[in-house]
């Protein structure tokens, strides 16, 4: 559970880390999507980029931020988007929030997991690749579900439940020094 927070990178600072978040969240009774994807990286800069898509039936709209972000141990991301830690389990009982502020749409969710979220390089020795340069990656994906608003500028909230996925990854090249 503990890697939902951001990581340290360790060995030659100069080579590439980051960590990543990946949602997809779909609510089919309001006719509402939404997803976004963030990237912290620790020695890029700026460090945080943040993509967000959402739409309601054919309304749709997709923004992007890249600047230094506010990334703390519980909460990460920027002006745009961002995400909090609200509780850490890796299993069911996993709960985020995510909150959004694009120019025409707000939005407030609860995201929660579905069932236990398998790190994929434990599953599955020697899946990812390691490169001639010590290139390291770790991943893992879970079920969710997502309950909360959504309001375009000028309208009323919209309740949004749905369900989706989500995949948290954190890579570099990390060669020992």
């Amino acid at each position: 559970p503990e890697d939902e927070r951001l990581h340290t990178p360790t060995g030659d600072e100069s080579l590439p880390w980051k960590d990543t978040w990946y949602f997809s969240l779909r609510d089919d009774a309001s006719d509402q999507t939404l997803n976004l994807h963030m990237t912290i990286s620790a020695n890029r800069t700026p460090p945080t980029r943040v993509g967000v898509s959402v739409a309601l039936g054919a309304r749709f709209i997709t923004e992007v931020m890249r600047n230094g972000g506010n990334n703390t141990g519980n909460s990460f991301g920027n002006e745009l988007a961002h995400i909090e830690v609200v509780h850490l389990s890796g299993d069911s009982d996993h709960e985020l929030r995510m909150i959004g502020n694009l120019d025409a749409v707000s939005f407030e969710l609860t995201v929660k997991g579905k069932h236990y979220a398998p790190l994929w390089d434990t599953m599955f020795p020697g899946y990812y690749a390691t490169g001639k340069y010590g290139h390291s990656y770790s991943h893992y994906e879970q079920l969710i579900t997502g309950t909360g608003w959504v309001q375009w500028k000028g309208a009323e909230r919209v309740g949004f439940s749905g369900i989706g996925w989500r995949d948290r990854g954190w890579a570099g090249a990390r060669p020992s020094s």
